[in-house]
């Protein structure tokens, strides 16, 4: 069980799950294609799938780099 486990690998967990924004984009895309998003709302939902791409990434790397070692097996 997750619950028990340290709180390193809780957030490595957790990390790791946090959504990407190619699943925005196509929910933005329908969404569009279906009038229910004007230009302004597709736009900033454009630019939140985009801010949720890339921090994601660079977090884990910097997380792994520094409890690599100590994260339990």
């Amino acid at each position: 069980m997750l619950i028990c486990k340290p709180m390193r690998s809780r957030l490595a967990v957790g990390m790791a799950m946090v959504l990407r924004g190619e699943v925005g984009l196509i929910f933005v895309a329908l969404g569009r294609s279906s009038n229910l998003f004007d230009g302004a709302a597709s736009a900033v939902l454009v630019v939140v799938a985009a801010l949720t791409t890339v921090p994601p990434p660079l977090a884990m790397k910097w997380f792994y780099t520094r409890y690599t070692l100590r994260l339990p097996a």
